[in-house]
């Protein structure tokens, strides 16, 4: 009789050693999943955010001409934003008449409404400033045919006076300096939270 209770107190014993061994293994595993879930999320948070458009202004570029008219210099741009002219980041230098197309994309996840186009509208007085009406959606396209820009001297400059040649499109008169032969900047800018992304494009009429 002693060695039936012998035994059956090794059977309990196991039992209990059995079922303590499943509740650790048990609690191994749900305090594995319990950690793992947020941390699973926060590498899918980081792998979202990189997904997400940023402001990057070390890709980028813009192109204008230095002084001499012959280096092309490079700026710092905006990747959330691309401004082309024909198709291509570098400056345009063309003589007059000249016909062009200006293109852009801006990340979707940028409010158009938020941006603006500004250039040279010399029929209204400016060298550069904004072009009301054109950025009506995230990806576009103007063309220019047969520019022939207005021109001005260091004295009309000064008393606001300019020789103004025909709008294009409603928004833009180019220009040509005969003695600076200053560029024709036109700039894409957009405004968000982070702050602004621009990107610009150049022509220089010889």
């Amino acid at each position: 009789r002693v060695g039936w209770q012998h035994r059956d107190m090794k059977k309990t014993l196991l039992y209990i050693i059995g079922i303590i061994a499943i509740i650790i293994v048990v609690g191994l595993v749900a305090s594995f999943f319990l950690a793992g879930v947020p941390a699973l999320k926060n590498v899918r948070d980081l792998e979202e955010r990189d997904r997400q458009p940023r402001s990057t202004y070390d890709t980028a570029k813009s192109y204008r001409f230095a002084e001499d008219g012959t280096t092309i210099l490079s700026y710092p741009a905006s990747s959330r934003i691309d401004l082309k002219i024909n198709g291509s980041d570098q400056p345009l230098r063309t003589k007059a008449p000249f016909s062009f197309t200006l293109s852009w994309k801006i990340d979707p996840a940028i409010d158009v409404n938020d941006c603006k186009m500004e250039g040279p509208n010399l029929k209204e007085g400016y060298l550069f400033t904004d072009w009301p009406g054109v950025l009506k959606s995230n990806e576009g396209s103007l063309r220019f045919e047969n520019v022939i820009p207005g021109e001005y001297t260091l004295e009309q400059y000064a008393l606001g006076q300019y020789k103004s040649a025909p709008l294009y499109n409603g928004v833009a008169s180019f220009y040509y300096h005969r003695l600076l032969n200053d560029d024709n900047l036109i700039s894409l800018e957009c405004y968000t939270s982070a702050g602004s992304e621009a990107k610009y494009v150049v022509i220089r009429i010889d």
